[in-house]
């Protein structure tokens, strides 16, 4: 299964260095699913692909292993040390009540 990320969600926004809390889709202002980032990682052991568009090109997601100074992190082939494709992806809305996870 594949999935395209368009949106995500962030601890703090007003930190110079954000912090993933969610990652999701959205289309025509809707939600269609948001995860958290342990769920993602989780779903990308189980075999789903995640990908994110850039330029007209889809770029896979992939998992960072945890070392001894930081937990499993995600990030995509076309990072680099100055961006993140991730880390500028448009804000998803705060969840309502009703909203389901994917």
């Amino acid at each position: 299964m594949q999935i395209v990320i368009t949106h995500a969600s962030y601890a703090d926004a007003n930190k110079a260095a954000l912090q993933l809390v969610e990652l999701g889709a959205m289309t025509n202002g809707k939600v269609l699913w948001r995860s958290t980032i342990a769920e993602t990682i989780a779903r990308i052991h189980a075999g789903i692909r995640f990908f994110v568009i850039h330029d007209g090109e889809y770029i896979a997601v992939e998992i960072v292993p945890a070392t001894a100074l930081r937990d499993a992190y995600l990030r995509t082939g076309a990072d680099k040390m100055t961006f993140d494709l991730l880390r500028h992806l448009p804000q998803l809305p705060k969840a309502q009540g009703s909203l389901l996870s994917w």
